[in-house]
């Protein structure tokens, strides 16, 4: 529990520190949810992997399935 909530605040923290990197006009069709989306799945498996996860088998599809979760706020993992 405790290193879910480690791994949400790295993702938090992803997002604040890039958000002035989103730029709608470098692409054609800008979609910043999809750009903020991809930041906090980053910034997760950035932490996840500093926790010494990333040596489980099934820790790819742990960490997409918490990513997304928080993104569209269910508890499905």
């Amino acid at each position: 529990e405790d290193d879910r909530k480690d791994c949400i605040q790295a993702a938090v923290t992803e997002c604040l520190t890039y958000w002035r990197s989103f730029d709608p006009d470098r692409s054609p069709n800008p979609n910043p949810f999809a750009y903020f989306t991809q930041v906090c799945k980053n910034g997760f498996a950035k932490c996840w992997r500093s926790l010494g996860y990333y040596h489980c088998p099934e820790s790819k599809r742990v960490v997409l399935a918490m990513a997304t979760s928080i993104v569209f706020n269910t508890k499905d993992y």
